[in-house]
């Protein structure tokens, strides 16, 4: 039962991301950055948006472009994901050492990019 909930999240989860996505898209509805909006300053996640529309045009440059940490941190976080999603399938992630590697490489960014 626990698996086919599992399942339902995910699939819903991607239903929303893919709304979100073209809704972003076609200029529909966008979230701001609240800490961006509430300091100024740039989040390490701050042009995600931007990345994943530019993605959807296939322009790679332009999605570099908007947030490049997190474009190279992208195939480790889908790593990340699917051993959360499936432990057993993906046992072979080094998924404590690659969160610790995502977390201390996005705080670093996030203080990088706004010196």
């Amino acid at each position: 039962m626990l698996k086919k909930h599992s399942g339902l999240t995910l699939w819903c989860w991607l239903i929303l991301g893919l709304l979100y996505l073209l809704s972003a898209r076609y200029q529909l509805f966008t979230l701001h950055c609240p800490f961006r909006t509430l300091t100024g300053l740039l989040c390490p996640g701050c042009g995600i948006t931007t990345m994943f529309v530019r993605l959807s045009y296939g322009d790679f440059a332009g999605a570099y472009a908007a947030n490049p940490v997190v474009m190279l941190l992208s195939p480790f976080i889908l790593l990340l994901m699917l051993h959360q999603h499936n432990p057993k399938t993906w046992s072979f992630v080094p998924a404590t050492v690659l969160t610790w590697f995502c977390v201390i490489t996005l705080l670093l960014w996030g203080i990088v990019r706004n010196l």
